[in-house]
């Protein structure tokens, strides 16, 4: 069994945009910047549960993912703004307004099944929303391989494919 260790995450986060004209209102709702994303991943089979902590901004994390092929896992995301010294989690937010929201994965250097898992947060359109989700571990080298996760706004992308 190979043993894999995701070096880095390319961390995309809330991608904001507004029209700025005189016949377009002014956005004038207040969006918390992410400033830290944690992934929580267990072992479905030894149910060891563990984690890994990107500050935005940063593609590598001190806590590398370490996956094994042939595994699965069920991996669990959280989005985090520091307000006054203090994380506060904004994953509430992102599944009350979860038709607004989309989470995107991309894997480079490592062969993944990636599914929603069944209770994951669901869309209005029937779609998952994607913060709890199954990776089940096919082939990759054993470092170097890298996960990307993407935090949709206001997205019209509702597919990973």
């Amino acid at each position: 069994m190979k043993t894999i260790k995701f070096l880095s995450i390319a961390l995309l986060t809330l991608g904001l945009s507004s029209c700025r004209n005189s016949d377009t209102p002014e956005d004038v709702h207040e969006h918390e910047e992410v400033n830290k994303i944690k992934i929580t991943y267990t072992d479905t089979a030894t149910k060891v549960a563990k984690e890994a902590v990107f500050q935005t901004g940063s593609l590598v994390s001190k806590d590398a993912i370490s996956l094994v092929n042939g595994q699965s896992y069920d991996v669990n995301v959280s989005f985090y703004h520091n307000h006054d010294g203090k994380d506060e989690d904004l994953t509430p937010e992102v599944i009350t307004d979860k038709d607004e929201h989309f989470l995107l994965y991309q894997f480079a250097g490592v062969e993944v099944d990636l599914v929603r898992a069944e209770d994951d947060t669901q869309r209005s359109d029937g779609k998952k929303l994607g913060l709890q989700t199954k990776w089940t571990v096919k082939s990759a080298p054993k470092t170097g391989a890298i996960v990307g996760v993407q935090l949709m706004h206001k997205s019209t992308v509702t597919s990973d494919v």
